[in-house]
């Protein structure tokens, strides 16, 4: 058992740091799951367990280097630590790219989607003529619905996404790389008995 444990200075704070990014990683799920997190906020967590990640690999590849820790905790936190590196950092710079970038203003044959569009089911989707969306998601779970609308690793309210229009077709509402959805346009904007509709993902949507 003794000779499992890290045996110097940096191996030990390499096995920290790394407990450290998984219980801030916990806390960060536990906060945007339950209340309506800003970006930025979410953005400053993902950068403490970035530095935490980090801090992993560097003390970790030192410790091995030259304090010649050679124990399998050590090893596995500075691997971790450089994948988990691979997979924020890429994240982070998008974040920070497609905030400063700002929304892009819909275009104009797509005015017609600008508005608050509710489905019988409760999803609710306000889309700005600015280029952003605000949504609101099914709350019951069990409803036929949720699969087709829900972004299932979001908050049940999310503020200022992007939306962007792909593929002709497709309506994507998204927080640069945190999280979005693709939405298929089955039928654009249209009047039927009075009401303003539109069909995605083959849900029916009442323009309020």
């Amino acid at each position: 058992m003794a000779n499992f444990l890290p045996k110097t200075v940096l191996g030990k704070w390499s096995v920290a740091l790394i407990v450290i990014f998984f219980l801030l990683l916990a806390v960060l799920k536990i906060f945007v799951s339950g209340q309506q997190a800003s970006d930025t906020v979410k953005l400053i967590a993902l950068g403490i367990a970035a530095a935490a990640a980090g801090g992993a690999f560097v003390t970790g590849i030192v410790g091995v280097i030259k304090s010649k820790e050679n124990t399998f905790p050590v090893f596995l936190s500075t691997v971790t630590g450089f994948v988990v590196l691979g997979f924020i950092l890429p994240s982070i710079a998008g974040w920070v790219v497609g905030y400063f970038e700002g929304p892009t203003p819909l275009p104009q044959e797509r005015q017609a989607f600008a508005g608050v569009w509710r489905s019988e089911s409760g999803f609710q989707l306000d889309i700005k003529a600015e280029g952003t969306a605000n949504i609101k998601q099914i709350a019951n779970h069990e409803s036929s619905d949720c699969k087709a609308l829900n972004i299932g690793v979001a908050p049940q309210e999310v503020k200022g996404m992007r939306v962007k229009f792909t593929g002709g077709d497709n309506l994507e509402v998204v927080i640069p790389s945190l999280y979005g959805k693709v939405y298929h346009i089955n039928r654009a904007p249209f009047v039927e008995d009075g009401r303003t509709k539109m069909v995605l993902n083959g849900v029916t949507f009442v323009k309020e």
